[in-house]
């Protein structure tokens, strides 16, 4: 088969549609199921559509914990483990509780389960870290040992008296940082890749097991890994005297759409983890404060009928991506403390589902707005539709994964007449 028909093929199977009945949880507080049944109205990519029932979703909740330990610390680990433990009671009342690890590739070391001994064991394995240490911290322990290196090789330099080694060890630290925040979105995207990929298989199996029955939707996913909110720029600028020189390589970190898409799709209620940021014992920190990273696209256009070119800047500064998009795609929660992790897990039992048939005409991670139509009471619900079919990002990380590398040759662009130059605002 060639690459274009495995395109084809490919994507075809993972966009595929479930459509059929569906149901989707969501929080509307002070509300009663007959009053959410006579106010609520629900528009799927802009299309009017029949709510059939809200009821309580009270019990037989599906807890998954995806924890990445390839981008994850021990502290925040340890953290999640800890406030797990303390409200395991109320969380295998309400459901099973799964765990899963990816140390970089997915694993379950606890599958679906009420039994407390099981969950509490697991849980214990996880808060002591013995899993697997986080490759982005080896990463940045790497970069700051070649650094030391390089930076005593022009001290000794100098003290021989050979001068002018400051440009050339500028250039070198620059090189450095370079392939390490290069390195940094190579892992980012295939733990990205991996968590769309665990999801996308997970869904399948669903499908298979469902056999017609309406999909059920008391899901959620607490996931913790923060090599993916991590904001590289702003730690090798502490330790790179041009690093501002790297934004662009820093602005081309893959974002968490891809996530936030898939897990909404496939009917997740995403709380995501973001403690307070952190180092690990060597002083290596992973969640970075936030830092506006830019750049500047300049144009050369010809001036008709001359020679000469006029020059169009446009400026453009982001924030780096964080849970938010996740939480919000999925109607769920990012979990800052453990406080929160506590009060997410109490009020799952009080959370809403609503059932309702999906439209033959709805796209696959399309627009969903649910409301109360007067706009009265704060509804916390998904604002991508659930059950109608895989997103793109799903068959985009198959095909990645299934040709390593062969589509970056395939649909490869070129830059002419573009020119980028970096700057940085904090």
């Amino acid at each position: 088969m060639g690459l274009r028909a495995a395109v084809v093929a490919l994507w075809a199977f993972s966009a595929a549609s479930v459509l059929g009945q569906q149901t989707v949880t969501f929080e509307a507080a002070g509300a009663s199921e007959s009053d959410l049944h006579r106010e609520l109205e629900l528009r799927v990519d802009g299309e009017s559509v029949e709510i059939e029932g809200v009821a309580r979703a009270e019990s037989d909740w599906q807890t998954l914990v995806y924890v990445d330990m390839a981008l994850t610390t021990p502290g925040p680990v340890f953290q999640l483990a800890e406030a797990l433990s303390e409200q395991l009671d109320l969380l295998l009342a309400a459901g099973s509780l799964e765990i899963v690890v990816a140390a970089p590739q997915a694993r379950t070391i606890l599958p679906p389960t009420r039994d407390r001994d099981l969950a509490e064991a697991a849980l214990n394995r996880l808060a002591t870290s013995e899993e697997a240490a986080s490759a982005l911290v080896e990463r940045r322990r790497l970069f700051s040992s070649e650094r030391e290196i390089e930076i005593s090789r022009a001290r000794r330099q100098t003290a021989a008296g050979g001068g002018g080694r400051e440009s050339e060890l500028e250039a070198v630290l620059q090189q450095l940082a370079t392939d390490a925040i290069r390195d940094e979105a190579a892992m980012r995207r295939n733990q990205i890749d991996e968590i769309v990929s665990f999801l996308a298989a997970r869904e399948d199996l669903r499908r298979e097991a469902a056999s017609g029955e309406t999909p059920d939707s008391r899901r959620h996913l607490i996931l913790l890994a923060d090599g993916l909110v991590a904001d590289p720029l702003s730690y090798y600028l502490e330790l790179v005297p041009t690093a501002g020189a790297l934004a662009v390589e820093a602005a081309t970190m893959p974002g968490l759409r891809p996530v936030a898409k898939t897990a909404a799709a496939f009917g997740w209620t995403a709380a995501p983890v973001a403690f307070a940021a952190g180092e690990d014992g060597d002083g290596v920190r992973i969640r970075s404060n936030d830092v506006t990273v830019g750049f500047t696209l300049r144009f050369n256009r010809p001036l008709s009928g001359a020679s000469q070119t006029v020059e169009e800047e446009l400026g453009l500064f982001v924030q780096p991506d964080d849970w938010t998009v996740a939480a919000d795609s999925t109607g769920g929660e990012v979990l800052l403390n453990e406080v929160a992790i506590a009060d997410w897990i109490e009020r799952l039992p009080r959370r809403f589902e609503a059932s309702f048939e999906v439209p033959s005409s709805a796209t696959a991670a399309g627009t969903f707005d649910l409301s109360d139509g007067a706009a009265e009471r704060g509804i916390n619900a998904p604002t991508v539709t659930p059950g109608a079919g895989s997103p793109d990002d799903v068959a985009e990380v198959r095909l990645r994964r299934a040709f390593d590398g062969e589509l970056d040759s395939e649909f490869e662009g070129g830059d002419a007449g573009v020119e980028v130059v970096a700057s940085i605002r904090i």
